[in-house]
């Protein structure tokens, strides 16, 4: 019972505690679901000292901190679980996040990216585990493998920064500490059976508490035990994000039932379209010679950060009023049925 919670989707506990109204609808599975996300197509790099267009609140409930010394993101009690999530996804990419991680029995720091159809790559910290950092993957919400878990060395994650980086191709899935590549999956792996992930995902960043005493006995064991709230609060830090987009193009568009990457179109580009020209703009951002600001590296590979920001800031802004259309919950749907309804009779009433 000690490792369950390992091997479970991180999705299942952040939905399921998620307080907002409104969440991706899933394209293979929904019906009304149009199954269109905005594409990143570029690469940017973040040190959170303000807000940006590129990441939204997911969990209000807690504390997001931007400061100058970057993101800080904060339990202060029970209950809350606070994240953000990009406003963008990637179809096979690159994220590197350099992170102290929180520290406080039951205490989890995740950084993970997920589709809308539920494929997920995981990283996650327990917060009394001060030397290990675990790694994980799914595909479409399949949980009945127990084995796709791993546990990596790093020294002293809660009070040392580290880089932690997610190299993920159509062909393999690679996850690397301080740029030491510590674990490979490849696509095609024989002890693959449940599938891989290959949908266009959006990144995640957020904390939980695992050992919060509603959860399951296996979750909380997992978690290093009962958490208590008088030895918060508990934060986690991110100095810097930098993320990379393999493919081009305005937005990645679902097409059949297969969530298969080769069924995925691009809009106006192309999958893995930009795989060699994302390693150098990756190279770029990730060098310690970046200046202490927002960048952007655009489609020729120039620095234009506020150029680059401002024109996906515009364009965020007109497809996340379509997305709300294109992606809500049946929830939303009901709604907007119940409110249709009442408004077609009243209108109905005035004639009667």
């Amino acid at each position: 019972m000690k490792n369950l919670r390992l091997f479970l989707p991180l999705s299942i506990f952040f939905l399921a505690i998620w307080t907002r109204e409104f969440v991706p609808c899933n394209p293979l599975k929904d019906d009304y679901c149009q199954g269109i996300n905005q594409a990143l197509s570029s690469s940017f790099t973040d040190e959170f000292r303000e807000p940006s267009s590129f990441f939204d609140v997911f969990s209000e409930r807690g504390e997001t901190k931007y400061t100058n010394d970057g993101l800080k993101i904060i339990i202060n009690k029970r209950f809350d679980n606070p994240s953000i999530r990009s406003t963008f996804y990637i179809l096979f990419g690159k994220v590197e996040v350099i992170a102290k991680s929180a520290a406080g029995r039951g205490i989890i720091s995740s950084v993970f990216l997920q589709s809308d159809d539920l494929d997920e790559i995981d990283l996650e910290w327990i917060g009394s585990a001060k030397d290990t950092v675990q790694s994980n993957y799914f595909a479409k919400g399949d949980v009945r493998d127990y084995s796709r878990g791993g546990y990596h060395h790093v020294e002293d994650c809660h009070n040392q920064f580290h880089n932690y980086t997610i190299d993920w191709t159509a062909e393999s899935l690679s996850f690397y500490i301080d740029n030491l590549k510590v674990r490979q999956i490849f696509n095609d792996e024989p002890t693959n059976v449940y599938g891989y992930p290959q949908t266009p995902m959006a990144v995640y960043l957020g904390t939980w508490v695992g050992g919060d005493p509603g959860n399951q006995v296996g979750t909380i064991q997992w978690a290093g035990g009962l958490t208590d709230f008088n030895d918060g609060p508990f934060t986690m830090e991110v100095n810097r994000i930098v993320i990379s987009d393999y493919s081009s193009g305005k937005y990645y568009k679902y097409h059949g039932k297969s969530g298969d990457w080769s069924s995925i179109q691009s809009i106006d580009g192309t999958v893995n379209g930009r795989i060699n020209q994302a390693a150098n703009e990756f190279s770029i951002l990730s060098s310690e010679d970046v200046p202490q600001n927002k960048q952007n590296v655009d489609s020729n590979g120039d620095q234009s950060a506020e150029k680059d920001r401002r024109s996906f800031s515009q364009f965020s802004g007109k497809f996340k009023a379509e997305s709300v259309d294109n992606n809500s919950t049946k929830v939303e749907v009901a709604k907007s049925g119940i409110l249709f309804l009442f408004i077609g009779g009243y209108i109905l009433s005035l004639f009667i």
